[in-house]
C-alpha cells in the first residue's frame, strides 16, 4: 500500500510516498523495512539524524542549503547560506547540539564560484536549536591543488575530522574551531574520488574509505602517519558512506557498479574484515546512510544523473530504512 503525505516545503507542496512492499534484497540478512520517496528542488548527497528532535538533516549538490525533515513528515528549509555553496557530509552532534556540514563547489549549484570549481574545502557549523551559525572554518586556506570537503566525524572530545576526495588529506578542526591536517599521504591520491566516507571509533581511531581504490584503512589518532589498510576477505565497490553500527560492525555503501550495503565484521579490531551481510539496492546510486531509532537509513539523491548532466531528470529522492538484525 501507497500512502501520499502533503508536505509543506518553501512555499510550495512536497510529497512523500511511504512504500511498505517486500525487500528488495539480494541476501537473506538484509532486508528494506520501508521506503520513503520524497519530491523535491534539491539534491542531497549527505545525511543525518538527530535522536533528540526527532529530524533528518540533509545538504544539498544545487544550492547553498540544508533540510530538515521533522518528526511529523514536514520538510523544511533549514539553513540558506552562500558561505557552504553546496554540501556533501552532513553529521548530527547530539551532546553538543549542533550540525557539522562540509562545504565543497563541484561546480552543479546556484552559489557555485567558477574559479572555485574542485578548490573549495570547507567545514560549516550551526546549532541545532537555532540554525544560526556557529563557525566556518576554511580547511584549505593556504593549501594548493585541488579540494572538496567530503565526509565527517568526531571524537569523543569533540574533535573533527573531515576526509579530502581532491587531495590526499585528512582535516582536524578542534574544539575552539582551530583546523590542521592531521595527515597527509600521498598513498591516498588518485584519480576521481579518493578519500570519502570516515567514521571514529571508540577505540582511538578511526575507519576510512576510499573510494576509487576500493579500500578501507585504519587511521590511529595518537599516531596518524602509522595508518594500515584494512585487509578485506571481500570486495566493496565505490565505498563511499560509512556508519559504525558497533564496534565490530561497519555499514558500508557502495554505488561504483551497484547500489549496494555491505555490512562488515571485524574480530581482530578492524586489523581484518569479513562479510557480515549485504543487500542489493535496486537503487543506482546510494550515498550515505545514518542510524535512526536504532535503524540503518540510506539515502539515494540520484547525484549520478546530476553528474551525467541531467540535473533536470531528477524529481525525487530515496530514503530506505534496513533491518540489519538478524
Amino acid at each position: 500500500m501507497k500512502h501520499k503525505i502533503g508536505l509543506a516545503f518553501s512555499g510550495f507542496v512536497m510529497s512523500i510516498g511511504l512504500l511498505c512492499s517486500p525487500s528488495h534484497a539480494a541476501s537473506n540478512d538484509l532486508s528494506i523495512d520501508e521506503q520513503w520517496q520524497l519530491d523535491g528542488e534539491f539534491i542531497p548527497e549527505g545525511l543525518a539524524y538527530d535522536d533528540i528532535s526527532q529530524s533528518y538533516f540533509l545538504g544539498s549538490l544545487t544550492e547553498p542549503a540544508i533540510y530538515r525533515i521533522n518528526a511529523h513528515k514536514q520538510i523544511k528549509r533549514f539553513a540558506y547560506d552562500k558561505e557552504i555553496v553546496s554540501s556533501a557530509g552532513v553529521h548530527v552532534d547530539t551532546q553538543r547540539r549542533r550540525l557539522l556540514v562540509t562545504s565543497l563547489d563541484l561546480g552543479t549549484s546556484e552559489a557555485s564560484n567558477v574559479n572555485k570549481k574542485g578548490a573549495k574545502a570547507g567545514l560549516a557549523i550551526y546549532s541545532l536549536e537555532t540554525a544560526e551559525k556557529i563557525a566556518f572554518i576554511d580547511l584549505a586556506k593556504g593549501l594548493t591543488g585541488g579540494h572538496l570537503s567530503n565526509d565527517i566525524t568526531f571524537d569523543t572530545d569533540g574533535n573533527i575530522y573531515i576526509t579530502d576526495s581532491f587531495s590526499p588529506i585528512i582535516y582536524k578542526v578542534d574544539a575552539s574551531y582551530k583546523a590542521s591536517v592531521l595527515l597527509q599521504d600521498p598513498a591516498f591520491a588518485g584519480k576521481g574520488f579518493n578519500l570519502n566516507g570516515i567514521v571514529f571509533h571508540p577505540n582511538g581511531y578511526l575507519i576510512v574509505s576510499k573510494y576509487n581504490s576500493n579500500s578501507l584503512y585504519k587511521i590511529p589518532l595518537k599516531n596518524p602517519k602509522n595508518w594500515s589498510q584494512i585487509e578485506l576477505a571481500t570486495t566493496v565497490s565505490g565505498p563511499d558512506g560509512l556508519v559504525l553500527l558497533s564496534n565490530n560492525k561497519l555499514a558500508v555503501i557502495e554505488n561504483k557498479t551497484r547500489g549496494n550495503i555491505s555490512i562488515l565484521q571485524s574480530k581482530d579490531n578492524w586489523k581484518s574484515a569479513q562479510l557480515n551481510s549485504a543487500l542489493l539496492l535496486d537503487s543506482a546510486f546510494p550515498t550515505t546512510a545514518t542510524l535512526a531509532n536504532g535503524k540503518l537509513v540510506v539515502l539515494d539523491g540520484q547525484i549520478n544523473k546530476l553528474f551525467a548532466g541531467k540535473k533536470g531528470e531528477v524529481k525525487n529522492f530515496s530514503l530506505y530504512q534496513i533491518n540489519t538484525s538478524q
